[in-house]
């Protein structure tokens, strides 16, 4: 509801409507790709033409919104891995 009701900024809407997807399919064993592709099958045909002409090819587009939320929910893993314990109290 937070999502819909107030502004906020794209990324936390990006977040907050994957999550939203994973929650919904919660009881079933798919990976957030598949959760999101099985719910733009379920949408209406029109919803998903309209979806279509917007983003082009929906898988290249799922793909890219998985990759996206998960930068944006866990990071550049390599860029926070500390490979030197002595910069963790240097810096």
């Amino acid at each position: 509801m937070l999502t819909v009701n107030y502004r906020s900024v794209i990324e936390n809407d990006l977040v907050n409507y994957t999550q939203g997807i994973e929650s919904y399919f919660r009881n079933e064993r798919l990976t957030l790709r598949d959760k999101i592709n099985k719910f733009i099958e379920e949408l209406p045909e029109s919803y998903r033409e309209l979806l279509s002409e917007h983003v082009g090819n929906t898988d290249d587009w799922i793909e890219k919104l998985v990759s996206t939320r998960v930068f944006l929910t866990h990071g550049d893993r390599e860029n926070m891995a500390v490979s030197n314990p002595y910069k963790v109290s240097t810096e």
